[in-house]
């Protein structure tokens, strides 16, 4: 969950934001790699609380902008991204919201796309071809 939040902060701000440091429930584990590539190096583990705390000036930082009026019936982007209304088009929209899902987690490929999916990775791009697209352009519109 605390990996979750720091990508969703980062996806919010222009600015990387650091991790300043990091307190964990549990115990240090052996094999630390994944958690200093996650948090940074300053983890403490056997805490009352699991946290993350990020350095005050970040509050300063600026926001992407996202505009919310630029969606085809300029009222409800999202709600056209994701619910494309022909019904063909589901393939597209559940590509979309497994992308999204899985970007937070870090890199996204057509083969965990499509293993998430339960389909082959050629199947996919077949389905994908059929309606004159391809995984990259779907990965560009997220």
């Amino acid at each position: 969950m605390l990996s979750i939040a720091a990508a969703t902060i980062n996806s919010l701000c222009v600015l990387k934001v650091p991790i300043i440091k990091t307190y964990l429930t549990y115990e240090k584990p052996r094999d630390m790699t994944k958690l200093e590539t996650t948090f940074g190096y300053n983890i403490s583990f056997q805490k009352e609380q699991s946290s993350i705390f990020f350095d005050a000036k970040a509050l300063g930082y600026p926001l992407i902008k996202q505009d919310y009026c630029e969606g085809p019936d300029r009222e409800a982007p999202f709600r056209d991204f994701f619910n494309n209304r022909n019904p063909s088009d589901r393939l597209i929209s559940a590509l979309k919201q497994c992308v999204m899902k899985n970007l937070a987690e870090g890199v996204v490929s057509i083969d965990l796309v499509a293993n998430k999916r339960n389909i082959s990775r050629r199947m996919l791009q077949r389905r994908l071809s059929d309606r004159g697209t391809n995984f990259l352009n779907v990965m560009q519109q997220v």
